[in-house]
């Protein structure tokens, strides 16, 4: 597993399954304390595959960069 430190401009979201994020308040607090503790997914065009909550979060707390899983292709 490849993991990659991408720049959140860079990644592109686009039409998502999930479309009420929640609450991300706890998710914000875990990610400041710990770290992101699961790396986003994203394909080799920097489209989000998994992650949308972690990516939210990440981008709330100001972050620049995340780590990403890049994945080959898509299922």
């Amino acid at each position: 597993m490849r993991v990659k430190h991408v720049p959140i401009g860079e990644i592109k979201e686009g039409e998502r399954f999930r479309v009420d994020l929640g609450d991300l308040a706890d998710l914000m607090a875990s990610i400041k304390e710990r770290g992101l503790l699961h790396p986003i997914s994203i394909d080799q065009s920097y489209n989000l595959v998994a992650g949308g909550r972690r990516l939210s979060a990440c981008r709330e707390l100001g972050l620049e960069k995340v780590p990403c899983v890049i994945h080959s292709h898509r299922r």
